[in-house]
């Protein structure tokens, strides 16, 4: 299914390393590319073929967003309750306790 991950890919704006998730190091890339012009820029968002302020933008809003969907700020890990820590099955929703 590499034809998937590439529409993945192209549909997440201001990933511009590709590797899936909106982040510091998408971030890192735009900074070291600034300035430039041409086709084809790795970070250039807003497709001007210039690496500018539109294409901090585009990371900006999309910051935190991963291929698999949601942003990074949604994916809480759960911390288990006392009832998994007692062998019983519940899940973060049913107790309701997240480390954030």
């Amino acid at each position: 299914m590499q034809f998937a991950a590439d529409i993945a890919h192209v549909a997440l704006l201001g990933d511009y390393n590709h590797n899936g998730v909106v982040d510091a190091a998408d971030y890192v890339l735009w900074r070291n590319t600034l300035g430039q012009s041409g086709s084809n820029l790795a970070a250039d968002g807003n497709q001007n073929n210039s690496i500018d302020s539109g294409d901090y933008a585009v990371w900006r809003s999309h910051f935190g967003q991963s291929a698999a969907g949601g942003s990074m700020a949604s994916k809480r890990k759960c911390i288990p309750c006392a009832r998994t820590r007692l062998g019983a099955r519940a899940t973060c929703d049913s107790c309701d306790r997240y480390g954030d």
